[in-house]
């Protein structure tokens, strides 16, 4: 793990997870020193902006690692959720006990994205190998979207337009989707695998995509896309 504090012009390696493989982070809304790192081997947390980490899930538990990806609930850091390839796990006592919650979900599904939903957080998204799935309670049950396109495919990113709760991005194997209605309706955005999406703060309009072809930006919500990757 390394931490820049210059916007990357110097680097710096932190101590505690040295020779760590780290394969996903999550930041807590309410405070940014409290982060998650998913490893090769279980989940760090640190609540000092990552001076200090510790261990919160068990060496033992071979079913919780590699940990490909992390969200937490933005009501409270104790409640953490976990993507694996051996489905979800969800801990409420920050790491002291994790429980798979898979109900709903096609067994032994790749969990590559995590979505908690900030205004309703009992309302999850997660992408995975076997497509896009939604909970409402707080992963006690899911519910596949795979008739968003009458197939299952492979999905490796959900992730909602901050400024509208119920438009809900999806980067998968046959391209971006979008719902503007919470899951319930999609629609394909372009046509190239896309691994990552991200919104310009300062721009409401405008997103990022990584994709297979590199990197794709659109103004105007994903209506069109162009590529940007001159320097690349």
């Amino acid at each position: 793990m390394f931490r820049s504090v210059d916007e990357g012009s110097h680097w710096e390696q932190l101590r505690d997870l040295r020779q760590k493989q780290i394969w996903s982070l999550a930041f807590w809304a309410a405070d940014s020193r409290v982060i998650a790192a998913g490893s090769q081997d279980g989940v760090y947390l640190t609540r000092d902006g990552g001076e200090r980490w510790t261990a919160i899930s068990s060496p033992g538990s071979t079913g919780l690692r590699p940990v490909v990806s992390l969200a937490f609930d933005p009501t409270d850091s104790n409640i953490l959720y976990a993507g694996t390839p051996h489905l979800v796990w969800k801990t409420t006592d920050g790491g002291a006990v994790w429980r798979q919650i898979y109900r709903g979900m096609q067994e032994d599904s790749d969990v590559f994205s995590i979505e908690v939903d900030r205004s309703q957080p009992r309302r999850l998204f997660a992408g995975a190998c076997s497509g896009i799935y939604r909970s409402l309670d707080g992963g006690g049950s899911w519910t596949s979207l795979a008739h968003a396109l009458r197939d299952s495919f492979r999905t490796y990113v959900v992730t909602r337009n901050p400024r509208s709760a119920n438009v809900v991005y999806a980067g998968t194997s046959i391209g971006v989707l979008q719902s503007p209605d919470g899951g319930a309706t999609w629609r394909r955005l372009c046509p190239h695998a896309a691994r990552s999406i991200a919104f310009d703060p300062a721009d409401r309009r405008r997103i990022f995509v990584a994709t297979d072809h590199g990197i794709l930006r659109s103004k105007d919500r994903g209506r069109h896309f162009l590529e940007a990757n001159q320097g690349l």
